[in-house]
């Protein structure tokens, strides 16, 4: 998904806030498209779950 907001300090909350791909800056450079194969490939995980331990054990 490709969402266009207005105001730098709104895209950056809202694009980390909604697990975006890959936040343009307008007043920074950026390659378009990388930023078109970045949305195209697999989304990666960002945060790995921890093994699960049985209630008992965290005592």
């Amino acid at each position: 998904m490709v969402v266009e907001v207005r105001g730098s300090w709104i895209m950056l909350h809202a694009g980390i806030a909604g697990g975006a791909h890959g936040i343009p800056i307008l007043e920074i450079p950026f390659d378009i498209d990388k930023l078109a194969a970045r949305v195209k490939e697999p989304r990666r995980l960002a945060v790995q779950a921890a093994p699960r331990k049985k209630f008992e054990e965290l005592r």
